[in-house]
């Protein structure tokens, strides 16, 4: 192989390094909400879909692997606004508590 075709190739190892050690320390810090939300999807059937979802993505990911690694590329400025947006996506529920109800109490629609 060229030179070139393995510096790309070691830089990208090197990237996806290191989202996969991002998606552990993500697993571990929200080890306790993931294990919450994996038993009550196994034991209430509205909710039994939950875990077909990261299946099907990764299926989805796995077919379409070669397009979607194809390229990649650092980009702080994006990823930062990213970050921004989920973080003002996320703070509604930070913000609610246990005072905007619970699973028990139907949602109601006027």
């Amino acid at each position: 192989m060229p030179t070139a075709v393995l510096a790309i190739f070691y830089g990208n190892a090197r990237r996806h390094a290191a989202f996969f050690a991002f998606v552990v320390a993500s697993a571990l810090v929200f080890w306790k909400t993931l294990g919450t939300l994996v038993v009550y999807s196994l034991h209430d059937n509205s909710s039994s879909h939950i875990m077909l979802i990261p299946s099907v993505a990764f299926s989805l990911l796995y077919m379409e692997r070669k397009r979607v690694f194809s390229i990649t590329r650092t980009s702080i400025s994006s990823s930062l606004a990213r970050v921004l947006v989920v973080g003002e996506v996320g703070q509604p529920a930070k913000d609610c508590g246990s005072s905007c109800g619970s699973s028990s109490r139907a949602i109601e629609l006027s």
